[in-house]
């Protein structure tokens, strides 16, 4: 996608440490690093909104995880218990 190498790295963290000096450059990664894990809790509060809604939707509790069983009423091959 990009094609960023080791030199071309170098040459634009170096233009950013003399344009915006040394002191500056920590404070502008810690804000990028806050609104980055901002973006991430709110992409993961509308996933599990969205998820929430589809269950409701569709009559069903939350999602069994990987390791449990289904019940046995609702079996995934179709046959009910007994």
């Amino acid at each position: 996608m990009f094609d960023i190498g080791p030199e071309k790295l170098l040459i634009v963290l170096g233009l950013a440490l003399i344009i915006f000096g040394p002191g500056k450059i920590p404070e502008m990664a810690k804000s990028m690093g806050k609104g980055l894990r901002e973006f991430r809790k709110a992409q993961s509060d509308i996933r599990e909104e969205l998820v929430g809604h589809f269950n409701e939707t569709n009559g069903s509790g939350p999602a069994p995880d990987a390791g449990t069983k289904a019940p046995e009423e609702h079996r995934q091959d179709g046959q009910e218990k007994g």
